[in-house]
C-alpha cells in the first residue's frame, strides 16, 4: 500500500484515499505538492491553471481542479455536465458523477414531468436525470434534504445539507446506529475532503463496523491532513503489522512517538519510540536515519517515568527510555584505553605477563574468553571449562576474567580444580557496592550492577585480541561447548567479527544477542572491539543504564562499523531459545541461561 500523500498540498487528503500512487495531469503551473507526482492514463486528478482549458481537458478523470479566483465562463461550464462542484480551500474541485449528458431541452422536459409524479416515482426519475442535468440535481437535492436523506443529498454536492447531516450523524451515534452514521460521515468526507473532523468520524465508524479497507482509506486521507493524528497512525500501524510493511510500520510508530504532548499515554510514547528506533537500527544509518533516531531519543527523554504511578507501568517506562537512550550516536567514537590487566594466573606456577602468555600460547589457533563474578564462576565455571577442554578440537588458550575477584583468586582457581596449562585467569578489584549507576529492566531496577558484569568480557576480549593476535570466541560463562570449533574458523575466515542475530526479535537490545561473539585479529576486528569497549564504558558511566546495554552496544557498533561481519547459524551454532534442562540438541554452543538445571548435564557434555 502506498504511503499517504505527504506534500504540502490541499489535494493530499483526496489523493491519499486512492490506495495507490496518484496520477496527475497538469495544464499550466501547479500548486506545491503536485509536482513530481506520476502521470498516467486515466488520471486521478486533472489540474488546470485556467478553467478555460476545460474545453480540452480529460473529463474522464476522477477529479478536476482549478483556482477558485479564476472566472468560469458559461461556455466552459457546460462542459461540466455530470460533475459536482465544491470549494477546496482556494481551489474549486469538480467531482465526476457520470460520463454522459442529455440535450438540455430533453432533460428539462423530463424534469418537468417529474414534478407531476408521485414522490417515489419523482425521486426515481430525478436520480436518473441528476448526473446529466444540473437543474435536476438541484431539484433532487432539495427533495432529499426535505426527506432527511442526508447521505444521498451530500453525495450530490449539496453543501446546504451539511448542517442537517451533522445533526443527523450525532443522533445516529447516540442511537447506536453506526451504519447510518457511517453513510453520513463518508458522504461528508467526499464533500469536505480536507475536513479532519469529518475524516476522523468516517475512520471511527468504519473501524467499528469492521470495514478495515474502507477505514484505512479514510485514515490515509486523515494522515495527509494531519500526519501526527494518533487514531489514524494506530490504524496504519495495525495494517502495516498485518501486511509486514516495515516502512509503513516505522512511519506510524515514529509519528506516535512524536505526537503532540498529551495526545498519547507516556508509556505508549516510550514504547513507540523504542520500536521505531529498533526498526531504524536494523540497517546501517545514513544522515537522515541518524537525525530521525536523535529525534526519537529526544521524544523518549521528554517523558519522565517517575511521574507515572509506582509499579509496573513505571518500570516499563524506564526500561523503554533507557533502551532508547542506548541508541544515542554520542555513545560512539570515544577513546578507551585497553583494560588494565597486567597479570595472568594459572593453577600452577607463577603469574605471567602478556609477553609470557604469548610464549605459552605459541601454536594456539584460538583463544576462548569469558568473564564472570565469583558467584557465577562457582555456579557455571567447571562445566564451561570442562566442555572446552573436552571438545575444543584444536590448540587453544582459555582466559577467565574474574570480576571483583582480587584477594580470592587463588581460592577460586583451586575450586575449579583444573590444572590444565591452557587455562589462565585474570581479575580486578571491581566493587559492586561502589557502583552508583542504576541498572534497569522491565520489572524494575536490579539490586546488582549486572550490566557492568556483562560488559567486562568485551573489554577483556579487546585486550586479548591485541595481545595474542589470535582469533577468539567470547561467550557467556553459562554455556557449554559440545563439539569442535575448527569449522567456525574455516567458515568465517574472511570475516572480522561474527555475531549472533536473533531473528525472532527486531527490538533494539535483543536483536543481536551477547551470548556468543567471534573476533579475528584484523584491523576491522580490533576496531570493532575498541569501539564496543568505548561505547559500553561511556554508557555504564551514566546515572541510569539498561540491563541490556551489552546487546545494545553490539548492535550500535555493528550499525556504525565498516568491518566485515558474519552471522552464527542459530539452528546449529548457538541457541537463542531457552532450555530448562539438558536434552539432545544440534548446537555447537549450548547457552544454559538462568535457571538451567545443571544436574541434567551429561558427564560428557
Amino acid at each position: 500500500m502506498a504511503e499517504p500523500f505527504s506534500a504540502p498540498c490541499p489535494f493530499a487528503p483526496l489523493l491519499a484515499r486512492l490506495g495507490h500512487a496518484p496520477r496527475v495531469t497538469r495544464r499550466g503551473p501547479a500548486p506545491p505538492g503536485l509536482d513530481g507526482l506520476p502521470t498516467g492514463d486515466p488520471a486521478d486528478l486533472v489540474w488546470l491553471s485556467e478553467p478555460a482549458a476545460l474545453q480540452e481537458a480529460d473529463l474522464q478523470a476522477r477529479w478536476i481542479a482549478w483556482p477558485r479566483a479564476a472566472a468560469l465562463p458559461i461556455e466552459v461550464a457546460q462542459h461540466l455536465a455530470g460533475h459536482v462542484l465544491a470549494p477546496l480551500g482556494v481551489f474549486v474541485l469538480a467531482r465526476r458523477l457520470a460520463p454522459a449528458a442529455l440535450p438540455s431541452a430533453e432533460a428539462a422536459a423530463l424534469q418537468a414531468r417529474a414534478a407531476t409524479l408521485p414522490p417515489e416515482e419523482a425521486l426515481a426519475l430525478l436520480r436518473l436525470l441528476a448526473p446529466r442535468h444540473p437543474p435536476a440535481r438541484t431539484a433532487l437535492t432539495e427533495r432529499l434534504i426535505a426527506a432527511e436523506a442526508w447521505a444521498e443529498a451530500l453525495a450530490l454536492g449539496g453543501t446546504e445539507a451539511a448542517p442537517g447531516a451533522l445533526l443527523a450523524f450525532n443522533q445516529a451515534i447516540a442511537a447506536g446506529e453506526i451504519a447510518a452514521a457511517e453513510r453520513i460521515a463518508s458522504a461528508l468526507a467526499d464533500l469536505q475532503p480536507d475536513n479532519a473532523a469529518v475524516l476522523e468520524a468516517a475512520v471511527a465508524c468504519n473501524r467499528q463496523l469492521g470495514r478495515a479497507a474502507r477505514a484505512m482509506a479514510f485514515a490515509r486521507a486523515l494522515l495527509a491532513c494531519d500526519p501526527g493524528h494518533v487514531a489514524a497512525n494506530l490504524l496504519r500501524l495495525e495494517q502495516a503489522e498485518a501486511e509486514g510493511d516495515a516502512a509503513a510500520e516505522l512511519a506510524a510508530r515514529a509519528a506516535l512517538a512524536l505526537a503532540p504532548p498529551g495526545a498519547i499515554h507516556p508509556l505508549r510514547r516510550l514504547h513507540e519510540a523504542h520500536r521505531a528506533i529498533s526498526l531504524h537500527m536494523l540497517h546501517p544509518l545514513d544522515a537522515a536515519g541518524r537525525d530521525a533516531v536523535q529525534g526519537l531519543i529526544a521524544a523518549a527523554r521528554g517523558v519522565e517515568p517517575m511521574l507515572l504511578p509506582e509499579g509496573e507501568a513505571r518500570h516499563w517506562a524506564r526500561h523503554y527510555r533507557h533502551l532508547a537512550e542506548a541508541a544515542d550516536p554520542a555513545l560512539l567514537g570515544r577513546p578507551a584505553p585497553p583494560l588494565p590487566v597486567t597479570k595472568l594466573h594459572r593453577a600452577e606456577g607463577p603469574p605471567l605477563t602478556w609477553a609470557g602468555l604469548r610464549r605459552e600460547a605459541r601454536g594456539a589457533r584460538l583463544a576462548f574468553v569469558v568473564a564472570a563474578d565469583p558467584a557465577y564462576l562457582r555456579l557455571y565455571g567447571r562445566a564451561y571449562l570442562a566442555s572446552l577442554l573436552r571438545h575444543a578440537g584444536l590448540p587453544c588458550v582459555i582466559l577467565v576474567h574474574v570480576i571483583g575477584g582480587a584477594g580470592k583468586l587463588a581460592e577460586l582457581i583451586a575450586l575449579m580444580d583444573m590444572p590444565d596449562p591452557r587455562i589462565f585467569y585474570s581479575t580486578d578489584a571491581f566493587a559492586p557496592g561502589a557502583v552508583t549507576t542504576q541498572c534497569h529492566d522491565s520489572d524494575g531496577p536490579r539490586a546488582l550492577p549486572v550490566a557492568h558484569f556483562q560488559c567486562t568480557r568485551f573489554a577483556m576480549a579487546r585486550r586479548v585480541l591485541e595481545e595474542l593476535r589470535l582469533p577468539l570466541l567470547v561467550s557467556d560463562i553459562d554455556s557449554v561447548l559440545q563439539r569442535g570449533v575448527g569449522e567456525l574458523l574455516a567458515r568465517f575466515g574472511d570475516c572480522d567479527i561474527v555475531l549472533n542475530r536473533n531473528e525472532a526479535s527486531s527490538a533494539f537490545g535483543s536483536h543481536i544477542t551477547a551470548n556468543l561473539l567471534m573476533a579475528f585479529p584484523t584491523e576491522g576486528g580490533r576496531a570493532y572491539l575498541t569501539a564496543l569497549q568505548a561505547y559500553l564504558e561511556t554508557a555504564l558511566a551514566a546515572p541510569h543504564v539498561t540491563r541490556w546495554i551489552d546487546q545494545c552496544g553490539l548492535q550500535a557498533c555493528w550499525n556504525a562499523s565498516d568491518a566485515r561481519f558474519g552471522w552464527f547459524d542459530t539452528t546449529a551454532d548457538i541457541n537463542n531459545v531457552m532450555y530448562p534442562r539438558w536434552q539432545p540438541n544440534p548446537f555447537l554452543f549450548l547457552s544454559l541461561f538462568h535457571g538451567f538445571d545443571m544436574a541434567s548435564l551429561p558427564a560428557a557434555a
